[in-house]
């Protein structure tokens, strides 16, 4: 009763209603700005979820396919060279029936490893889908691109098969086939480079597998 004897007016009110008013209106701004910054915070997460395979945590066939259509523009814009590998497990359903899908998921898993650790961060690395997956090499030639597909051939069988021994005792090969498709520095990247990557993979695998083939682009 002592504060309202004191108010002479309505204007006396008027100072406490203002300061209750801002100080509203402050914690409103704090709390709006605070959502805005944890959203954003939040979308590269969501974005990089969007591109990332759950299993090997490389990136996945939507961000492979658009970083095709980025880099084939730029390799056509500045005559650059660029090549693609689309690598394939052989006889992968054999190794999920004899051991079980969590352990094909630790070879899945080892092989991108393995993958990663060989190449560099400018090349595009994904799971492609299922046992495939998809190496694009930018400023990399057809020749150069062969030389590291056979690489890491050769690294994958014996990583991969430790990786299962470790996993299982098993004692058995795990192998993998490689297509690869390039453009020169200084030609016209074929827009089906992919394509042209994926029938050099189905000539490897008719040839026994275990094995890197190659097509004209």
């Amino acid at each position: 009763l002592g504060f309202w004897n004191q108010l002479q007016s309505v204007e006396d009110l008027l100072a406490p209603l203002l300061f209750l008013f801002g100080a509203v209106f402050t914690l409103l701004s704090v709390r709006l700005s605070l959502a805005t910054v944890l959203n954003i915070r939040r979308m590269p997460t969501v974005e990089r979820a969007n591109v990332t395979d759950a299993l090997t945590g490389l990136h996945n066939r939507t961000y492979f396919d658009s970083r095709m259509r980025e880099e084939l523009l730029r390799a056509e814009r500045h005559s650059l060279a660029v090549s693609v590998m689309l690598l394939d497990i052989d006889k992968f359903a054999s190794v999920n029936e004899a051991y079980g899908h969590d352990v094909g998921a630790q070879v899945l898993t080892e092989i991108g490893r393995i993958m990663s650790s060989s190449v560099r961060e400018s090349d595009s690395l994904v799971r492609y889908g299922g046992e495939e997956m998809a190496l694009l090499a930018t400023h990399t030639p057809p020749a150069d691109a062969m030389v590291l597909a056979e690489r890491l051939r050769r690294e994958i069988e014996v990583g991969a098969r430790k990786a299962l021994r470790d996993a299982q005792g098993a004692r058995r090969e795990i192998t993998v086939s490689v297509g690869v498709a390039g453009c020169e520095a200084g030609t016209k990247p074929a827009s089906n480079l992919f394509e042209l990557a994926g029938q050099a993979l189905a000539k490897a695998k008719r040839e026994g597998g275990n094995r890197v083939a190659s097509a004209s682009a």
